[in-house]
């Protein structure tokens, strides 16, 4: 009887070499295209407008305002109208021109009196051509200064206006009668 075939033993695996690694890459630096000292526009303007302008600690005139400086530089702005409260803003230039507006808030302490508004008949009242949404009778908070009061009643077909000279905590009232 013939022998069997005898089973061949696997060979031993090679060992694995061992592994270095490598080097990282180095990153390369991405540097802009731009070229060095870009100069800009900034142009300033406040609500309302005609408040005086200190910018960088140096009086400048009233808004609206036009100033020039290299891309990327900050400025201060400062802002003051009599009646508001002094407002300051930091603005930084672009590359391209830049608007910046600076808003004025109301003093708390602005110069503001009770104004009644009296009409027979009824009215509508509008206020230096500002329509209220109100009708008579109306005491309203208004401006030191001179002001227009509009009266319309539309079912009479009557309207009418007269100007008043507003004074800094003196009420004052206004009264139409139609004729």
């Amino acid at each position: 009887e013939p022998e069997p075939e005898p089973t061949p033993t696997p060979a031993p695996a090679p060992a694995p070499e061992p592994v270095t690694p490598r080097p990282a890459p180095t990153p390369t630096p991405v540097t802009p295209d731009a070229p060095a000292n870009v100069r800009s526009t900034m142009q300033v303007s406040t609500i309302p407008e005609g408040a005086s302008l200190t910018i960088d600690g140096r009086d400048v005139g009233t808004s609206p305002f036009q100033t020039a400086a290299e891309s990327g530089t900050i400025i201060e702005i400062v802002a003051k109208m009599d009646g508001y409260l002094s407002t300051t803003r930091l603005a930084r230039f672009t590359d391209e021109t830049t608007r910046t507006v600076v808003e004025l808030t109301k003093s708390p302490d602005a110069a503001l009196s009770n104004v009644t508004i009296t009409s027979e008949p009824w009215a509508y009242v509008a206020i230096d051509g500002v329509v209220t949404g109100k009708s008579t009778p109306l005491t309203i908070e208004m401006d030191e200064g001179t002001h227009t009061i509009t009266i319309e009643n539309p079912l009479e077909a009557w309207t009418e206006e007269r100007t008043v000279v507003v004074k800094k905590g003196q009420p004052a009232t206004v009264s139409f009668k139609k004729p």
